[in-house]
């Protein structure tokens, strides 16, 4: 199944976020901070590995179509239910 470009950046900004809390107990995500964009920073030969490792663990991959990036999943359906409701993304 892939999922669309804005998916792969509401998972990447609650990601970074969390990331960035684990990291730094006193951390308050900024305005920019709620608002990053996978898409925009990967265009600016940004690549955040570590964002791909944990993706890749979930059972997803990101591919690039026509100049986009998008998540494909590859596992059940049950697993893609249950990852979409714990980030609260509807598909």
């Amino acid at each position: 199944m892939l999922l669309e470009p804005t998916y792969l950046d509401q998972i990447y900004t609650q990601w970074l976020i969390k990331d960035r809390q684990r990291l730094d107990s006193n951390f308050v995500p900024s305005h920019w901070d709620r608002h990053r964009n996978y898409q925009r920073e990967y265009r600016s030969n940004f690549n955040n590995q570590r964002f791909e490792d944990w993706l890749y663990g979930q059972g997803f991959t990101v591919v690039q179509r026509e100049g986009k990036r998008y998540l494909k999943f590859s596992g059940d359906d049950k697993r893609l239910t249950f990852f979409l409701l714990k980030y609260g993304i509807t598909a």
